[in-house]
């Protein structure tokens, strides 16, 4: 989700908050344009702090790009200020369809260090033109807490089963974040989950 861009700075003519198409919820940036009008570069750039714990960044990109990656691209750098580093965690990219799929990139963060992450889009100025959504730019933290709840019970004398509900909403994938259920036979000193 893109809330008016707050945070970012944009450069290039053609830079918009769109609903036309999003990864999450309603919004997403849209780099460049599908007219003359959204050729050359196109990007989005913010400065932000790593958590004191180090993490993960995340983000999402979609990709319109039906002519060949030495006209057109999608790219993203991210330079890391306090060791002054440069790295490219999504290289130019042009996905070769006007339909494609949400794609994903993960790129491990020094704990407590500052980074700068720049989105890009570069249409030639040919036709066919090229452009790229970008939304879910987030960042995790290393050790985050786990959050639970539990409670001891007394099967009925005749026996029977535990049922439960759940609702899981994760955007990441089940190596970084997940829900699970614990249950542990005190009797037997059993655990099954």
């Amino acid at each position: 989700e893109v809330s008016a861009l707050t945070g970012w700075t944009t450069s290039g003519s053609s830079i918009a908050r769109s609903s036309a198409v999003s990864q999450l919820n309603t919004y997403s940036v849209r780099l460049g344009k599908s007219s003359s009008a959204g050729a050359g570069d196109n990007s989005v750039t913010q400065t932000f702090v790593a958590p004191s714990t180090g993490g993960t960044l995340y983000f999402y990109y979609y990709n319109i790009c039906t002519s060949t990656v030495a006209n057109d691209w999608a790219t993203a750098t991210l330079v890391n200020n306090t060791t002054n580093t440069t790295t490219t965690p999504l290289g130019k990219v042009c996905s070769g369809t006007s339909s494609p799929s949400w794609a994903s990139v993960s790129v491990t963060l020094t704990a407590g260090q500052t980074y700068t992450l720049t989105l890009l889009n570069h249409d030639n100025g040919s036709s066919p033109r090229s452009y790229t959504y970008f939304d879910n730019v987030y960042v995790t933290a290393n050790g985050t807490p786990e959050n639970s709840v539990s409670q001891t019970f007394t099967a009925p004398p005749t026996g029977g089963s535990l049922s439960f509900w759940y609702r899981n909403v994760c955007t990441s994938t089940v190596s970084n974040d997940w829900a699970t259920a614990t249950l542990v036979n005190n009797t037997t000193s059993t655990p099954s989950t």
